[in-house]
């Protein structure tokens, strides 16, 4: 990766340079309505003419995934049965912006977590999500453009052994060393099973429910996408709804699949707090860290109730 910090952006943009570009390469939208909807730390999201999304990369290193976004967004979305967007408008680097950019139709429905869900929804809920991951490890990943992970197991472990001290400071010493204790004495065996497909951040900020019925009608940003482990995609549902709503949508998950998930999410939930503790702008880091020693510790059955913040 060629940026230190994973929210970094290399170029300007702005809702004045989203309309010279338009002016520039996407007449047919000239003059029309911008407004910016969000930065992730891959792409900043711009709602066009009131019905276009246009996804512009923040670094370079983005090009690639948009690319494979471009590529397999297409065949993708003749496969699952809910939405997802595919690009029709796609946009050259230029003065104004040095990476090529993509346009899809805005899709319909509300995002996750703006809904409320009660146990009859959260079933159909339920019903909905293992449907699309059944779909989602039915791709063919011959088929598609995509790399091999380089997340595993260790991989993480080492990372986050690095950033102990971050941790420390966080949570103090005895908590910190209390709360990473599983994930550091040993990471279990990377997924070695056939080729699967993987969104990589299948996450309810991602999926897109019809307001009224709480159905599920939509999946967007497929930058993530890999081959690699199908427990990945099931870690922010059991950070979501708790273990044993992840386990239902996939109850084919042997032993050792389940190990690996209750790793990731141990693993990740750190390293997305320790990522949040350093990112700039309006984190709510005691937001974050509660989320992390009371939510996380429940699902995940740690005791931090003898160490004290």
């Amino acid at each position: 990766m060629a940026s230190k910090q994973p929210w970094h952006t290399d170029r300007a943009l702005d809702e004045r340079i989203v309309r010279a570009i338009l002016d520039e390469q996407i007449p047919e939208l000239r003059g029309a309505s911008v407004e910016h909807i969000g930065s992730g730390w891959d792409n900043d999201a711009y709602r066009v003419a009131g019905a276009w999304i246009l996804r512009f990369p923040r670094r370079a290193e983005v090009v690639d995934q948009q690319a494979r976004e471009l590529a397999n967004l297409p065949h993708i979305a003749r496969q699952l049965d809910v939405q997802v967007p595919v690009p029709q408008i796609t946009g050259a680097p230029s003065e104004l912006f040095p990476y090529p950019f993509m346009a899809y139709r805005a899709l319909e429905g509300v995002c996750g977590d703006d809904i409320e869900f009660d146990p009859s929804t959260l079933e159909c809920f339920g019903e909905d999500v293992a449907r699309l991951l059944s779909q989602l490890r039915a791709l063919d990943v011959d088929a598609l453009e995509l790399s091999q992970t380089d997340e595993t197991p260790s991989t993480l472990r080492s990372q986050l052994a690095e950033r102990q001290d971050e941790l420390a400071s966080l949570l103090g010493e005895a908590r910190a060393e209390a709360w990473s204790r599983r994930y550091l004495e040993a990471a279990p065996p990377a997924y070695d099973g056939p080729p699967c497909y993987v969104h990589g951040d299948f996450a309810s900020k991602h999926m897109l429910f019809d307001p009224r019925t709480k159905r599920l009608t939509g999946l967007i940003d497929f930058a993530d996408q890999h081959i690699g482990d199908p427990a990945y995609d099931l870690i922010e549902m059991f950070t979501w709804h708790g273990p044993d709503f992840a386990r239902s949508l996939s109850p084919a998950l042997d032993d050792q699949g389940w190990a690996r998930l209750g790793f990731y999410v141990h693993a990740l939930a750190t390293k997305w707090t320790l990522d949040a503790a350093r990112a700039p702008g309006d984190n709510d880091v005691g937001t974050w860290v509660t989320w992390l020693t009371e939510t996380i510790a429940g699902h995940l059955e740690i005791d931090l109730s003898g160490f004290r913040p």
